[in-house]
């Protein structure tokens, strides 16, 4: 009887000790999954301070600043606004004069067509065009997209509230015509919902001056020599050469789209700089993560 008793208690042992070894093995795993949450939520933080801080240096640049026609400048450090990638105390950020890209309530028919344009072929365009004109126009009947068959299409004929609208109708609901991939540029980047009333040359980047105006790429390289030579006069003389006259005298419209890149996400934000009022910076928008819709 004693060795049977014996001999039953040693595969007992041995099933107890693997249970034990798997619970171990499990806790081992969830403490590292934990420990790895813990690290990349100190990274995101971490992230997200760098972000704000550039963010708010820029700011800070362009509202006590020293103006120039595309940039702001104080203490030796320049922040431009036309859209150009720079970094700020080491964080890649682009700021973007809403002056210098289209509006989606106030652009021509014209100039939405030139810029979609770039993005597909014209006839799609044309299509694009046309919902976008009918989505903004108050009293419009057209509930039929004519860029593409669409039970879910319901244009609510008044301005768009979001750039994120564009998802909405057919034919660039498709991420690579509505936000940046890979660091391409996508239509979010040219185009604001709102935006200023009057366009700022100065500040406008040089893929929207070819294609809502159709200048050739040397022309385009002059003009932007122009402006990395701060020969304002010069570049002023060669955009009415070129049948633009800037009447509002490159001025910026005091609201800027800022685009910050951490190692995990990218941060997106609209802010308002008031010259001589309180607050003297507003937050229009403000989205970390700013990540692409798929």
């Amino acid at each position: 009887m004693m060795n049977r008793q014996r001999g039953s208690i040693l595969p007992l042992t041995l099933i107890i000790l693997a249970i034990l070894s798997i619970l171990a093995i499990n806790m081992n795993v969830k403490s590292r999954h934990a420990i790895s949450d813990v690290q990349d939520q100190k990274q995101q933080f971490s992230d997200l301070l760098a972000i704000k801080n550039a963010i708010n240096k820029s700011l800070f640049i362009i509202a006590v600043g020293k103006q120039s026609e595309n940039a702001y400048s104080y203490k030796g450090q320049t922040v431009y606004v036309d859209g150009q990638p720079q970094t700020i105390d080491g964080v890649p950020i682009t700021i973007q004069d809403t002056a210098g890209i289209l509006s989606l309530a106030l652009s021509s028919q014209q100039e939405i067509y030139n810029v979609l344009r770039s993005y597909v072929p014209g006839d799609i365009a044309n299509n694009i065009t046309k919902d976008i004109i009918a989505w903004r126009t108050p009293n419009n009947l057209t509930s039929t997209p004519f860029s593409g068959d669409d039970d879910n299409y319901l244009p609510r004929h008044s301005y768009m509230r979001s750039i994120d609208e564009l998802l909405d109708i057919p034919g660039i609901a498709q991420g690579q015509f509505y936000n940046s991939k890979n660091g391409k540029i996508g239509l979010s980047d040219d185009f604001l919902a709102g935006g200023a009333g009057w366009i700022n040359y100065a500040t406008m980047p040089p893929r929207l001056l070819k294609a809502i105006y159709n200048i050739s790429d040397s022309d385009i390289d002059q003009l932007s020599n122009l402006k990395k030579s701060n020969d304002w006069p010069a570049f002023n003389q060669r955009l009415l050469d070129l049948g633009l006259y800037n009447e509002m005298n490159n001025q910026k419209s005091g609201r800027f789209v800022i685009i910050a890149k951490g190692n995990t996400y990218k941060a997106k934000g609209i802010f308002h700089v008031i010259y001589g009022g309180l607050p003297p910076i507003k937050t229009q928008l403000w989205q970390y993560p700013h990540v692409s819709r798929y």
